[in-house]
């Protein structure tokens, strides 16, 4: 299971961020291109890392292949086929593949993309100089896909470094990467790496569903502020009421650690307290893990995203 390798998946948000950067806030398209290209490489790569990964790397691989001296159209299409599967990217890259399709002379494909990319509308930004596909404000990406439409595409580097103010180092390049949603949930799990990375709701979403596919056996959670906690029980999704649980089993995938002190300080309860918490969730997670014994949280198939503040 590639998520036993969350340094892999850091890596990859790594590359992608600092290609997004060079791309975005400086228009440098030709240094974009190699981390860009090899965090494509590496989420696609057997053990292929779960969505949003692979489908957000591949919607700025087919930005930036578009503004290459020679256009391979069919190809970039594909890589908008690719990130459409992700539906928190929103509209863009189905409207993206009408644009390729339309100079490619296929428009019998173009009805269906267009439902495609009508029923996903209202999964773009509420932000009004921003979209779902990530820092390029909406004038910019029509530009973009009447150039790409009329196969005009050597005008496209002139928009190039057009996504930010170049003035600004510290952009928060990752917040906006899925329409300027707040960047304040955290993936739990056997691997500490997971935790690393600080990324919106939709993108957290999608990526505990798709782990949650791929591991059926395994025990998933959802702990936030503004909605009641939830876990993954028989095929659905069901509200969870004990809350001090979860907080439990989300300090200890944290701290990496599942002796009484360290929880306990960590927790800031009674040792006494503690160890009732102990018990109740050794039973709970017993159920999913019949052969659990005393293996700590963090050695079992237990995956949850927690909202900042809340665990």
């Amino acid at each position: 299971m590639s998520y036993h390798n969350g340094e892999k998946r850091s890596q990859v948000v790594r590359l992608l961020e600092g290609g997004t950067r060079q791309k975005l806030m400086r228009g440098e398209v030709p240094r974009a291109f190699e981390p860009i290209r090899e965090a494509y490489s590496l989420a696609t790569t057997p053990p292929r890392l779960e969505s949003p990964w692979p489908e957000v790397c591949a919607y700025r691989l087919a930005h930036v292949l578009l503004r290459h001296k020679t256009v391979d159209c069919e190809r970039i299409q594909q890589l908008f086929e690719e990130a459409s599967r992700l539906e928190a990217l929103g509209p863009w890259p189905a409207l993206y593949r009408m644009a390729l399709l339309q100079f490619l002379g296929r428009k019998e494909e173009l009805p269906a993309l267009w439902q495609q990319a009508f029923a996903r509308r209202s999964s773009g930004s509420t932000s009004p100089d921003s979209t779902s596909a990530g820092l390029r404000s909406n004038e910019v990406m029509a530009l973009e896909l009447m150039a790409c439409a009329s196969g005009n595409f050597s005008s496209l580097p002139q928009l190039n470094g057009l996504g930010l103010p170049l003035d600004v180092e510290d952009h928060p390049i990752w917040t906006h990467l899925f329409g300027g949603e707040d960047c304040a949930w955290r993936m739990y799990g056997p691997s500490p790496h997971l935790m690393q990375i600080a990324y919106p709701h939709s993108a957290a979403r999608a990526e505990l569903e798709s782990i949650r596919a791929a591991r059926p056996q395994g025990f998933f959670f959802i702990l936030s502020l503004e909605r009641p906690a939830q876990f993954w029980y028989q095929d659905r999704w069901l509200g969870f009421p004990k809350i001090g649980l979860l907080e439990l089993l989300v300090a200890a995938l944290r701290i990496r650690k599942y002796d009484n002190a360290s929880l306990a300080e960590a927790l800031d309860v009674s040792d006494g307290a503690l160890r009732v918490r102990k018990v109740e969730l050794h039973n709970l997670l017993r159920a999913q893990f019949p052969t659990i014994g005393e293996v700590p949280p963090y050695y079992l198939d237990i995956f949850g995203i927690v909202q900042h503040g809340a665990g």
